[in-house]
C-alpha cells in the first residue's frame, strides 16, 4: 500500500458557454506503507485555450500528464492499493472533472482522493471543543510546526500537506 499526497493548481476557463476549472498543474509526494517518501511528481498541464504563459504552452496536454502520473503510480502499487490525499475537496472535485472531460482512467482514482484538511482540521481542539472546522493549510502548518511559507505551487504545496500529515 502507498500513500499519495497530491495538489493541483487550476484557473478558471469558459469552454463550450459555461465555466470550469481547468488543472495547470499536478504535484505529488509519493510514500510507502510507513509513510516514508520514495518518489515526487510535478507537471504543468496545458490548458485547452489559448495561453500567454510560455511554460504553460510547452507542457503536456491533460491526457498525457495524467497517463505519466498513473504510469508512475503504477510502478509503486496496482491503483487500487494506492490511497491518494488532497487538501479540501477542490483537488478531487477538479481533477475528476478534467479527468471526466477527457473521459481518461484517472477519474476512478481522483474519485477516491481523502480530504485530510477536514480530517486534520477536526482534531485541532481548544478547550475541549473544536476550533474551526476548515483550517488552512498555512494555519495547519504553525499548529503542528511545520516550517516554510505556503507558496501556492502544487509540488510544495503536496510536500506542505505530506509534511503535515505527519506531524498530525
Amino acid at each position: 500500500m502507498h500513500h499519495v499526497y497530491i495538489d493541483n493548481e487550476f484557473d478558471a476557463v469558459r469552454i463550450d458557454g459555461r465555466n470550469m476549472q481547468q488543472v495547470i498543474a499536478l504535484g505529488a509526494v509519493i510514500c510507502d506503507a510507513r509513510y516514508q517518501e520514495v518518489g515526487r511528481f510535478y507537471s504543468l498541464v496545458r490548458r485547452m485555450t489559448h495561453l500567454h504563459d510560455h511554460d504553460i504552452r510547452r507542457a503536456s496536454a491533460f491526457p498525457q500528464v495524467m497517463d505519466t502520473f498513473i504510469a508512475l503510480l503504477r510502478e509503486y502499487d496496482p491503483l487500487d492499493q494506492i490511497k491518494i490525499y488532497s487538501f479540501g475537496p477542490d483537488d478531487g472535485r477538479t481533477l475528476c472533472a478534467n479527468a471526466g472531460a477527457y473521459h481518461h482512467e484517472s477519474e476512478q482514482l481522483f474519485a477516491r482522493i481523502i480530504d485530510l484538511q477536514s480530517l486534520i482540521s477536526s482534531r485541532v481542539t481548544y478547550q475541549g471543543e473544536v476550533f474551526h472546522k476548515a483550517f488552512s493549510l498555512e494555519a495547519l502548518k504553525l499548529v503542528y510546526h511545520v516550517r516554510g511559507e505556503v507558496n501556492h505551487n502544487a509540488l510544495s504545496d503536496a510536500v506542505d500537506l505530506y509534511r503535515v500529515h505527519e506531524a498530525y
